[in-house]
Order: structure tokens, then C-alpha cells, then sequence
């Protein structure tokens, strides 16, 4: 039924010039040279046009019992997250909330691959498992986080960082004035002036101007998977508006980029797409 249904979602001609080789029905060979036909980015296209027709998950990110231990020098393993098993797609916004001490960060950064923790169980990127991979790796593979408390490096500045970031996460070095030209656009859409981009990464910024560097990152790195961890806390009202409007943009510019949002803010999700909402207590997940 469903090879059927992926015939006449991609269509076919008739053909009448089948080898006597082909061992299958004839409506399978002209099936067969029309995939041939199409490019493989049409076929792609028809093919996630299916799955979203017929409501088929394309998994984008899979945590199967996964737990999370710190040690604390030669005290007993405390456990920070318990058995989670949960599924994202790709295109989701999902939104988790909690109270504080539930793990929800402990879960961010446990999908960034941050050290300090002891992870069991297993994390897939799109079936593969990436649970030892580390952070470097898994941000060249399009895993973004938005930290809860930004850290400040003194004597790297902003653009000279985000230079080198492009280019470990891309691979491949834009020229410079595009990049530039990229940067100074971030910084115009989180509401920061572009000269900020001269001084140090984080240092002598507040709190609110801490998070709208995080997005500036986001918006320079174009991640696929997005983890925003209390982004807006520290935000006023119309930083949280911002916010809201730069989700939308992203996921209107990048439909199938992962967004997972850590936070206590009713008005910021109630004003998103949200496909999920999950909820934390005490490292477990909340049915």
C-alpha cells in the first residue's frame, strides 16, 4: 500500500522499453526509471511530502533510558536524570517546563555533550548514536545551546569568536566581508548595536544583553537543532517579544529545524507553534 501510494505521489509514464533482465512487474520498471529521472532533492522533496501526508515520524533526535550521574569526588554517584525516553521530530517545537532542581538543564546540556556528566543509556541524532560524541562534534553536526548563564571569556572578542565558530561548525570559511555582513544582521536583529561585536564575549554585558548574544550565535551558526535553556529570563517584555518574532523567523527560513525551549514563561509559549509540552520533576519525565 505504501509503495502504491509513493507511485502516485511521484508519478509516473508509461515505458514501454523494459529489458528482459528486470525481474519484477512492468509497473514497477517504469516506477523505477522515473525515480531515475528525478534528482535526488525532487525525490526528497516528494518523499518528505508523503510522510507528512500520511502523518509517518521522522525522528530527528531519540533518548532510549537515558540517565544522567555526577560524582562528587569519592561520594556515591548522585543521579541527576532517570530512565528518559523521549522522541523529537524534526520541524517540532517543544516546550519544557518544571520546577527548579527538576533537570531540565542538566538535560540541555547533557544533549550538548557538556563535561561533568556520566550519561547512560543512549541519545540518536537521525539513528545514529552520538552519546560519546563530543561537544565539538555534536555542533558540527547542527546542535545549538542557548545557555541558562552565559560564560564570559576575556580576550576573545565577539566576532573573532563567532569567526572561528563558522568555520568549525560549517567546515568551510565564508569570505569574509558575506560573513561580516552576516554578523552585523544578527546583531541588528536581537537589538544590540554591531560595534558590540569588538568587545569581549560576554564580559561587561547584563543579563539581558547575555542572552541576545546567545541568539546572535544562533542566528550566525543556523543550527538544525536548537536548545534554548531560560533564554528569556533576564529579558523585559519586549526582549521577550523579540524572542518570539526571531523563533518564527528562524522557523519560517529553516521549517525543519528542532526547537527545544526551556522555561517558567507562560507569555513566551503561549505565543508560539508548540507541538509538545513536556514536564520535569525531580530528573524524571511527567505523564
Amino acid at each position: 500500500m505504501r509503495w502504491k501510494r509513493l507511485r502516485k505521489k511521484i508519478g509516473y509514464k508509461k515505458c514501454d522499453d523494459i529489458p528482459s533482465w528486470w525481474p519484477l512487474k512492468r509497473d514497477s520498471y517504469i516506477f523505477y526509471n522515473r525515480i531515475l529521472r528525478l534528482s535526488k532533492e525532487v525525490f526528497c522533496r516528494n518523499l518528505k511530502g508523503l510522510f507528512k501526508k500520511n502523518n509517518y515520524s521522522i525522528h530527528m533526535l531519540v533518548l532510549k533510558n537515558f540517565s544522567v550521574y555526577i560524582s562528587e569526588g569519592s561520594i556515591e554517584p548522585v543521579s541527576l536524570l532517570k530512565d528518559i525516553n523521549l522522541i523529537f521530530n524534526s520541524g517540532q517545537t517543544v516546550i519544557i517546563t518544571g520546577p527548579n532542581g527538576s533537570g531540565k538543564s542538566t538535560l540541555a546540556g547533557s544533549l550538548m555533550g557538556l563535561a561533568g556528566y556520566d550519561p547512560e543509556g543512549t541519545i540518536e541524532l537521525e539513528g545514529s548514536d552520538i552519546t560519546t560524541w563530543s561537544v565539538e562534534q555534536r555542533a558540527q553536526a547542527g546542535i545549538f545551546l542557548a545557555y541558562q548563564y552565559p560564560m564570559e571569556i576575556p580576550g576573545l572578542a565577539i566576532r573573532t569568536f563567532l569567526h572561528h565558530a563558522y568555520r568549525s561548525c560549517k567546515g568551510a570559511a565564508l569570505p569574509l566581508q558575506g560573513l561580516d555582513k552576516k554578523i552585523d544582521q544578527a546583531f541588528h536583529m536581537v537589538g544590540l548595536p554591531a560595534e558590540y561585536s569588538a568587545r569581549n564575549v560576554h564580559e561587561g554585558f547584563s543579563g539581558g544583553q547575555k542572552k541576545r548574544l546567545e541568539l546572535v550565535q544562533m542566528l550566525v551558526l543556523e543550527p538544525r537543532i536548537i536548545i534554548m535553556d531560560e533564554v528569556d529570563s533576564g529579558l523585559d517584555a519586549p526582549g521577550i517579544a523579540m524572542v518570539i518574532r526571531l523563533i518564527a523567523h528562524y522557523k519560517a527560513t529553516f521549517p525543519t529545524c528542532l526547537f527545544i525551549i526551556i522555561t517558567h514563561n507562560t507569555a513566551l509559549y503561549q505565543q508560539l507553534a508548540v507541538d509538545k509540552y513536556i514536564t520535569m520533576q525531580s530528573g524524571r519525565i511527567l505523564d
